[in-house]
């Protein structure tokens, strides 16, 4: 807002922020999401000038991208060829204790010796296994908000799209009344190019009536909105 303006936040940046980031502007930090907008503005002491010069006209790449046939193949990768991995499948970790070693204890009531942990979970459930050992480190981790969110997937057939629409996905406005969704994206083609895969954001915070339906009405509400406004036909 201070760099440019109550309109630009309104009309753009806000909508943008809301439908990539599931939050409101007002409660985000430019330092912690953007950290490269604020060295662009120190190191050039213009941010929108800093902006335009960066923009390179030759580079072709998107700003999302993915594996090619899913991230599934990530973890299915990470698993071949570890034979001095034990993996422990469907093992949840309820506790951790930490003495001259580390204890995990599972909930099937087996416990796991460890020199380190290393812990990648949503931070309130990181706080929650930290709590004995760590409580500092937890009620940090504890205070960080999250936001639930719900994925419509949807496929296409290219011909129920109406000429216009716009095919790479876009967000909600804020201020265009009751949307059932934050924001619509284009994930990409079927194989044979026939069809498009579409994904829907509903935020538990921006659309709360719609994120407490069953999954049935949601899917419903999101293809009536879709119908009504750019009269597309209900997908495969």
């Amino acid at each position: 807002k201070r760099r440019l303006g109550s309109a630009f936040l309104k009309e753009l940046a806000g909508p943008l922020i809301r439908g990539v980031l599931m939050g409101g502007a007002e409660r985000l930090s430019v330092r912690e999401y953007f950290p490269q907008w604020e060295k662009m503005e120190r190191e050039r002491g213009s941010f929108s000038k800093a902006f335009i010069k960066q923009k390179d006209p030759e580079k072709k790449e998107g700003l999302f991208f993915t594996l090619r046939g899913g991230l599934d193949r990530l973890a299915g990768s990470l698993l071949k060829d570890q034979e001095l991995v034990e993996f422990q499948f469907s093992s949840q970790a309820v506790s951790l204790e930490r003495d001259k070693t580390w204890k995990v204890f599972l909930r099937d009531g087996r416990a796991i010796e460890a020199d380190l942990v290393l812990i990648a979970l949503p931070a309130p459930e990181a706080a929650k296994l930290l709590a004995g050992p760590a409580p500092g480190l937890a009620a940090e981790l504890g205070r960080i908000r999250y936001d639930s969110l719900i994925a419509v997937n949807m496929i296409f057939r290219r011909g129920a799209l109406p000429s216009g629409f716009p095919d790479s996905g876009f967000v909600a406005p804020a201020c265009a009344g009751e949307w059932p969704f934050a924001s619509l994206k284009l994930i990409g083609n079927t194989e044979d190019g026939k069809f498009l895969r579409f994904r829907a954001f509903i935020s538990k915070t921006f659309q709360p009536r719609i994120f407490s339906l069953e999954d049935e009405k949601i899917q419903r509400e999101v293809l009536r909105f879709l119908s009504a406004q750019w009269h597309i036909s209900p997908p495969c």
